[in-house]
């Protein structure tokens, strides 16, 4: 009697996963730029883009736990945030979207800074007004108020997984499951089609899968790392969105 083939879930390194959610932001990115509005392919390339967020801020919660100095990393964000804000500025014209929103590495910045909040040793009234105030200001970015609402999901899983190795995943998978909850409890009373939030949830799952089952555990080494290494994924952001930009402005020539 034949048994059943095992699945086997190819694994990737850190590096492997953000790669794959940076490919995804460039489709979006590419789809909201070249793509018909509203069109079939149009949708189903953004979509792919959601996946990004959460894989982001799944290892800015890992990268803040784990990095050599958090004052570092965090003037990396706030470094390479200001240098992209003129290039996504150009790129929302380049994609006929009204500019004006912070872009995604200030964004993560307000999150590290929560997660920052979230382990000062002060009154938790004082813990709490700040992190409020956080995402008060994570509004006028352009993942609004979902990511820091992950960020502390995620937060929150990262400090029972500790507790609980052994259930590491499951406390993963609930988190994520949290995350897709709240793109649908968003879309509640809005004017967008249900599909649209259980795509946007589908695409949280997605992300939940890469880093929790595709990913093999590793962390950053970043004394073995060359400088390439250490700033391209800072950099590949800015990088993308000028070269759409350009390219649409060359076409509309």
């Amino acid at each position: 009697m034949c048994m059943p083939r095992t699945i086997r879930i190819p694994k990737l390194s850190r590096d492997g996963v953000k790669h794959a959610a940076l490919w995804a932001m460039l489709v979006n990115h590419a789809a909201q730029t070249f793509c018909q509005r509203g069109s079939v392919l149009f949708w189903i390339l953004v979509y792919i883009g959601y996946i990004t967020a959460p894989v982001m801020c799944w290892f800015l919660v890992e990268g803040f736990y784990h990095t050599r100095s958090r004052k570092n990393y965090a003037f990396r964000l706030f470094v390479f945030a200001v240098l992209t804000q003129p290039i996504y500025h150009l790129w929302m014209l380049s994609s006929d979207t009204e500019p004006g929103e912070l872009n995604m590495l200030f964004q993560l910045l307000i999150c590290f800074l929560i997660l920052a909040v979230r382990n000062l040793r002060v009154n938790i009234l004082i813990r709490l007004f700040l992190e409020i105030l956080l995402i008060v200001l994570s509004t006028f970015a352009t993942w609004y108020v979902f990511v820091p609402l992950e960020v502390i999901l995620f937060d929150r899983a990262y400090q029972d997984s500790q507790k609980d190795p052994a259930n590491a995943r499951k406390i993963g998978a609930a988190a994520f499951a949290g995350a897709a909850l709240i793109v649908q409890i968003s879309a509640l009373g809005s004017t967008e089609l249900t599909p649209t939030a259980l795509l946007s949830s589908l695409a949280v799952i997605v992300a939940g899968i890469l880093v929790l089952y595709c990913h093999d555990g590793s962390l950053d080494n970043a004394a073995k790392r060359g400088w390439f290494q250490r700033y391209y994924f800072y950099a590949f952001y800015p990088a993308h969105l000028a070269i759409i930009a350009l390219i649409k402005f060359v076409i509309a020539r």
